[in-house]
């Protein structure tokens, strides 16, 4: 496993990394940074293939994901990870691929009502993944 460190707020992938805490840029990107060690968890054993980075703090040991998992690792300063945990939760984020938004025309998307998804969508984050 390669580690990447960040140090620079100058940095390519820093800059795309802040970019995710926008909606703009997960749409751009088609990319989304996922907090909470249950939810990264569960994520990293039932969507491996979703899976594209752990990102975590200088301050944080280097996380443990399943050894068939070949995803990178980035460790940044506190100061960046701190821009990068929005919730605070003090935790490795992962980096996740996320499916494209779809076109909102007239009120309804194509997969159903702005409300509630088609009847044949599967519910939950399974989903989006």
């Amino acid at each position: 496993m390669k580690v990447r460190e960040i140090i620079s707020s100058n940095n390519t992938i820093f800059k795309v990394l802040l970019t995710l805490t926008r909606a703009r840029g997960i749409k751009k990107y088609e990319m989304a940074l996922l907090s909470g060690p249950k939810q990264i968890g569960e994520v990293l054993r039932d969507f491996p293939d979703h899976c594209s980075g752990i990102i975590f703090s200088d301050h944080h040991e280097t996380p443990v994901v399943p050894a068939s998992l070949e995803i990178p690792f980035y460790r940044l300063r506190s100061e960046l990870f701190r821009q990068i945990d929005l919730y605070d939760t003090h935790q490795p984020v992962l980096l996740v691929r996320v499916d494209p938004f779809s076109r909102v025309k007239g009120g309804h998307s194509e997969r159903g009502s702005p409300s509630f998804p088609a009847k044949s969508a599967p519910c939950g984050w399974e989903r989006h993944f």
